[in-house]
């Protein structure tokens, strides 16, 4: 069950030039930006696991890293555009709230969307602590996933083999090369991977 704070009661067809609504548009659109970015980056992740393009994965983890902060830098510089000097208005951001949380309710990824415009706040206002009356709170929240994608998160028993249980998790994947689902592993390896995996009763 989600606890949120105070939200302002909006009128049932806002129109275009409302501040608050175009902000909360403008915000929902930066993070599907985002959110492809971040897609096309990961992509990538398998291309080049499958090529073993090291350099490139390098290059790619570390975009990944970068490209929320670059994002939310880019958002709230088109909000100063857009706002000017009424972005400083916190009636204004929690009339955003209000209009952004209509806008994402019924999107599966709506708590992701709620994460990215809490970053936004946080970083604008300088906030220490919590702002419930501008962000956006979960206090008893269980992640239900995507009921549209069955199987996202699969589980692997570990057991007392971590060579076979990795050999199933690279046959799961299907990767393009076609890696031996079999590989002949060193004694080494055997004698040493249920050890330093000590504890661990399965791989998500």
């Amino acid at each position: 069950m989600e606890e949120e704070g105070p939200v302002r009661p909006l009128p049932s067809s806002p129109g275009i030039a409302d501040p608050a609504w175009r902000a909360a548009a403008l915000v929902h659109d930066a993070f599907d930006d985002y959110n492809a970015r971040f897609s096309d980056i990961t992509r990538r992740a398998r291309r080049c696991f499958e090529r073993r393009d090291w350099r490139l994965a390098q290059r790619d983890a570390n975009a990944r890293i970068d490209l929320y902060e670059d994002c939310l830098r880019e958002t709230l510089a088109r909000l100063e555009g857009l706002l000017d000097d009424r972005v400083r208005s916190r009636p204004l951001w929690i009339a955003m709230r209000a209009a952004y949380a209509e806008r994402i309710a019924a999107l599966t990824d709506r708590e992701l969307n709620k994460t990215f415009f809490n970053s936004l706040v946080r970083r604008f206002f300088l906030i220490q602590g919590v702002a419930p009356e501008l962000e956006f709170l979960a206090l008893d929240i269980e992640p239900a996933g995507d009921p549209a994608c069955p199987g996202e998160l699969l589980l692997h028993p570990l057991g007392d083999d971590a060579a076979a249980a990795w050999q199933r998790i690279l046959a799961d994947l299907a990767f393009a090369n076609a890696m031996p689902t079999s590989p002949p592993a060193p004694p080494r390896s055997r004698r040493h991977c249920p050890r330093d995996l000590r504890g661990l009763r399965a791989i998500r």
